[in-house]
């Protein structure tokens, strides 16, 4: 019967969009559902994709435990998803960087300016200190003299 309902919506949103009814159908099945979604941050998309795995898989766990604590629980487990989706993107984020940096380094290797425009850089030499004797110019030679 859904899935009646559903091809019916959407012959009539194919073969007549211009009609009150399939402006309201659309307003109704498409637009006002997407704007929901849209608001939705991704802790509720999180925490509400947990709470359908509950009730799909674990109905006998929600009778068991109460709808409160499984709902506690998969909140928990939504900020726990949350962290660990956090993590993955700045680990992704740090290898996009490096990869960024190994491409700038091949292009910078490939594009090389001509030698003739390249520099040597000249060594600093260290500046000559006075000899500490101010009397006798090389005192080395005084002694050899003696």
């Amino acid at each position: 019967m859904l899935a009646g309902m559903l091809a019916v919506l959407a012959l009539l949103l194919k073969l007549a969009p211009g009609t009150p009814l399939a402006r309201l159908a659309m307003r109704m099945c498409v637009l006002w559902p997407i704007e929901r979604l849209a608001a939705l941050t991704l802790q509720q998309a999180i925490f509400g994709l947990i709470m359908v795995g509950f009730m799909m898989a674990g109905g006998e766990m929600i009778f068991l435990l109460g709808p409160e604590l499984v709902a506690a629980y998969a909140f928990e487990l939504s900020i726990y998803l949350d962290a660990v989706l956090f993590t993955y993107a700045l680990a992704a984020w740090s290898r996009v960087k490096a990869g960024v940096g190994h491409v700038r380094m091949i292009v910078a290797r490939l594009v090389r300016l001509p030698q003739s425009s390249r520099r040597r850089r000249l060594r600093r030499t260290p500046p000559q200190r006075p000899s500490a004797n101010d009397d006798e110019p090389s005192p080395a030679f005084v002694r050899l003299a003696a």
